[in-house]
């Protein structure tokens, strides 16, 4: 540009000349050693020739160094004239650099102006475009680095949760720097398979042609490979010079006028890209200042793997501050989503927990519409395998799809919403229980399975397992302490709570409360008879029944022992009470209770009493219905004492005072009620004695059934006791059991079922075998406290020569919760005999207690293997963990009562040892049991 303030004085050419021709010979010498181009100058600007002449056009410097096609760039000659005032007016060199020609890539030339006199200058040319170019690319590297410093302060102080803003902001500013349109960060997806953009600042965003979680197919740009290896970095300008599957694969849009991507990753590993792109504005002409992007390339990658972890952190920790506050467990749920869907790009998550009907229910965030159009869907799926999230239910195993469209096992209706295309189900797994408690479904829009890094999938799922379980916990303390253990009606507690808030209502609203007050007949005959198993398994079912007989307004609650109370509110008047009490008795009285091979009839007093809202309290009500029930107990003892004739008996209505206060109570009484079958008025067992006799006269029967291992042999046979009375009626088991038990004959029962038992193995074992196959006998309770009966039983199998491997001897579960017993099968244990539990996982005795038992193994009872069937998740995974737990204890697993070819595979899938039941043979006398065996050796 021209210098202000330079005035060119009027040039004296006589003097000029007269100055050049007076030169020195000396100075003719230094022009010719300059090697650049040099000339004489005038004060007017024009350059003086060799000859002395003066040329007629103002004297450009530029002119030996432009291409003639070119023009002289604007302000080139003005620019020359105030160097040549300034260097003759302060008698200085001056120098200057100016663009060779007019085109925007020009290149450089240094003009150096030396006066000689008054009027006459020497100028010097030199080109300095390679210098110029360098000083240029240096200027712009050392602003472009202090950029990125200034970019990495401000990614390194930022927190968390505002690394994606800041990431993108850095963009915008490399973006401005290099005048480029659009600057965005690709993401590789952790299979390596594609790229996903993560981050994307755009100049003009209502022209934004990329969206966050955009996918890239890594095959459509293949062709950057060897740039990237050689460079790390590819440049295309003009849109000729776009590949073309660049386009297809959206690295580019087809408007852009240029690209570059610059390679994300230390070493020889690929974590993304990072992009630029011009549209609107024209990109540089080469990549030589391009290569500074390189620098800013590695803040934004330490800047991505701070931000994965510190998600990660920050996520993990708001989760566990919602557990640890005590929130709802979906907003922790909602939370563990939001961290998963920040490490997933382009895909979906949906949380759904595992209701105890075995149905999902979403977690539903308000906030998010997409909720509100899955919830349905989800909680319409039914247990099985037919679709992924109930299939990772069943089994405890993620489910992936690739293309569901393509996808054989499952139909196009599989996933939620027809948008998705592939899913990644994760189940989630209690340690503590191994059942799933969630399912975690990551949901993609195009094929290919969405996956995020393991270290975050694993994280997630934790945290889903945690807030789950918290809840589970939370959930299982808050019943427990309103809950009878063991019934799952209501505890005391429950009780007096609901009474209280029912007494306050009446007052407020005038309605009637009533009591019932029930209590089992000789319930002490069934725990002394049968054991206190079936006890529990009967108070199990009179609390269904009951629940079943009431109106669903009413609660049932269990107080203790077996005495059941059921609060009755709104009640119409002190009838509508009675008709409930009736229904309660009928519904328990109707049918003997089946307790495996047993049928025990069973009786109810249920007493009544209507409380008088303005004197009663809980108390005093509770109070009014025990005094009613006892007095009907009292009567009915009397009737079965002969004291009255109940068939001839009406139904009585009794007042009782109760400290001055009327309370009105209801005795009900069946007149045509069933007496208990075998019973007598002093609970003796009339068959008891019939044993005995039948013992004395060797005319019970022994049958056996085969125990069959996992690879189909004989594991061994067990000895069950039969009896047949009169022509037509077999008693079981368990039946002859109880009357010896009755009558104390039970230890006398079981040497005679060993004598024979053994008597009669000598001949179906030996020659079908060739093996001594092992026995199994049932020990009693009176067995167990024998002081000697391991000695015993040793001396018995060496009079047959018969080694301890022989024998086996199974206890029942609820033997162990005695000590006596206890202590009587730790002896057995360590003379050397095998002791079995039987009925394991049946509810007998707790599971730590059964653990830490000395015994060689379980026989999993009847009950819990008839769970394991289709769609009964909860059955199979209780089968599964009791033998997994007994495997890693060391102990042998036998299932009982194996009824079907599903229950039978499914066991041997768990790894049970051996199973005993109708699948693989029916009991049988000792001579089937013979030719059983023989068919077998033959075939």
């Amino acid at each position: 540009m021209p210098l202000e303030g330079a005035a060119v004085a009027p040039l004296d050419v006589e003097s000029a000349m007269i100055e050049a021709k007076a030169m020195k010979a000396t100075d003719l010498d230094i022009l010719r050693s300059i090697p650049d181009p040099v000339a004489w100058v005038t004060r007017s600007g024009h350059e003086m020739r060799g000859d002395g002449s003066m040329s007629q056009e103002l004297f450009d410097p530029t002119a030996p160094f432009r291409v003639a096609s070119a023009g002289v760039a604007n302000g080139t000659i003005e620019c020359v004239g105030q160097l040549v005032s300034q260097a003759l007016s302060t008698g200085q060199v001056q120098s200057g650099v100016l663009p060779i020609d007019d085109s925007p890539n020009s290149g450089r030339v240094e003009l150096r102006v030396v006066p000689r006199d008054k009027d006459l200058v020497l100028c010097v040319m030199r080109d300095v475009t390679d210098r110029h170019r360098t000083e240029r690319a240096l200027g712009e590297q050392v602003a472009f680095e202090a950029l990125v410093a200034a970019i990495s302060t401000r990614l390194m102080s930022c927190a968390g949760e505002k690394l994606d803003e800041r990431i993108e902001a850095g963009l915008g500013e490399i973006a401005i720097f290099f005048d480029a349109d659009e600057a965005f960060i690709s993401e590789l997806s952790v299979d390596g398979s594609s790229l996903r953009i993560s981050h994307n600042w755009e100049r003009y965003p209502q022209r934004a042609s990329r969206v966050r979680g955009q996918r890239v197919e890594i095959a459509g740009f293949g062709w950057l490979g060897p740039s990237f290896e050689r460079s790390g970095q590819v440049y295309a300008r003009g849109r000729g010079a776009m590949p073309g599957a660049a386009t297809r694969q959206a690295l580019v849009h087809p408007d852009d006028e240029g690209a570059l991507w610059v390679r994300l990753g230390f070493g020889g590993e690929l974590v993304g890209l990072l992009g630029l792109t011009w549209r609107e504005h024209e990109p540089p002409p080469s990549d030589d200042v391009l290569g500074l992007v390189r620098f800013g390339a590695d803040a934004f990658l330490g800047a991505l793997k701070r931000r994965s972890v510190s998600l990660l952190a920050e996520g993990q920790a708001e989760v566990f501050e919602l557990i640890a506050r005590g929130s709802p467990v979906s907003s922790a749920l909602c939370a563990a989503r939001r961290l998963l869907e920040r490490h997933v790009l382009g895909a979906t998550v949906v949380i759904a927990t595992v209701e105890d009907s075995g149905g999902l229910s979403l977690v539903v965030d308000p906030s998010r519409q997409l909720d509100a159009e899955l919830e349905s869907w989800f909680s319409e799926l039914t247990p099985g395998l037919a679709n992924p999230f109930m299939r990772a239910v069943a089994t405890g195993e993620s489910v992936l799809i690739a293309d569901i469209g393509a996808d054989a096992r499952f139909g196009v209706q599989a996933l939620p919403d027809s948008r998705f295309a592939s899913a990644a189900v994760l189940a989630v797994r209690s340690p503590r229980s191994g059942r799933t408690l969630a399912v975690i479904g990551v949901l993609g829009a195009e094929a290919g399975v969405p996956a995020t890094r393991a270290s975050v999938q694993d994280s997630v799922v934790a945290l889903v397992t945690v807030a789950v379980e918290r809840h589970d916990d939370q959930r299982r303390l808050a019943f427990q302490a309103t809950h009878d253990s063991l019934t799952g009606v209501g505890n005391r507690a429950a009780l007096m709570e609901r009474l209280g808030l029912a007494l306050e209502r009446s007052k407020r609203v005038g309605s009637l409360v009533g009591v019932l007050f029930c209590d089992l007949d000789n319930f002490k005959d069934v725990n002394d008879r049968y054991g206190h198993d079936c006890g529990d398994r009967l108070l199990i079912e009179v609390a269904t029944r009951i629940g079943r007989a009431i109106r669903p307004a009413d609660t049932v609650c269990r107080t203790g022992g077996d005495e059941f109370v059921v609060v009755c509110e709104d009640l119409i008047d002190a009838e509508q009470c009675d008709v409930i009490a009736e229904r309660v008795r009928a519904a328990v009285e109707s049918t003997p209770i089946e307790l495996g091979e047993i049928r025990v009839p069973i009786g109810i007093s249920v007493g009544v009493a209507v409380a008088d809202p303005q004197l009663d309290d809980s108390g005093r009500l509770m109070r009014s219905a025990d005094l009613a029930m006892y007095a009907l107990k009292q009567r009915r003892s009397a009737v079965r004492a002969g004291e009255a004739d109940s068939s001839q008996r009406p139904q009585e209505q009794i007042h009782i005072d109760l400290v001055g206060i009327e309370t009105r109570a209801k005795l009900l009484e069946d007149s045509h009620r069933s007496r208990r079958v075998g019973s007598t008025p002093h609970g003796r067992d009339p068959l008891g004695s019939q044993v005995l006799a039948a013992m004395n006269n060797d005319t019970l029967e022994l049958a056996y059934q085969p125990i069959i291992g996992r690879d189909g042999s004989l594991s061994g046979v067990e000895a069950l006791v039969r009896w047949a009375v009169g022509d037509s009626e077999i008693l079981r088991t368990e039946r002859i059991l109880a009357a010896a038990a009755a009558e104390g004959h039970s230890s006398r029962l079981t040497r005679w079922v060993l004598n024979r038992a053994l008597r009669e193995q000598a001949k179906w074992s030996a020659p079908s075998t060739q093996r001594t196959v092992p026995l199994h006998i049932n020990l009693s309770r009176s067995d167990l406290l024998e002081p000697d009966l391991g000695g015993e039983l040793s001396r018995v199998l060496a009079e047959r020569n018969l080694d301890m491997a022989a024998l086996v001897l199974e206890v029942k579960e609820d033997h162990l919760t005695h000590s006596d017993e206890a202590r009587g099968v730790q002896t057995l244990s360590r003379c050397g005999f095998s002791v079995l539990v039987e009925g394991a996982g049946q509810g007998g005795l707790p599971i730590d207690v059964l653990a830490s038992s000395q015994i060689a193994g379980i026989k999993l009872g009847t009950s819990l293997v008839g769970r394991i069937k289709e769609g009964d998740v909860l059955g199979v995974e209780a089968a599964r963990a009791l033998v997994l737990m007994g495997h890693g204890i060391g102990w042998r697993t036998i299932a009982m009562g194996v009824e079907t070819a599903h229950q039978r595979s499914v066991l041997f899938g768990f790894g049970v040892d051996a199973i005993q039941g109708r699948n693989c043979a029916m009991p049988m006398s000792s001579k089937e049991l013979g030719g059983w065996l023989s068919a077998r050796v033959t075939s």
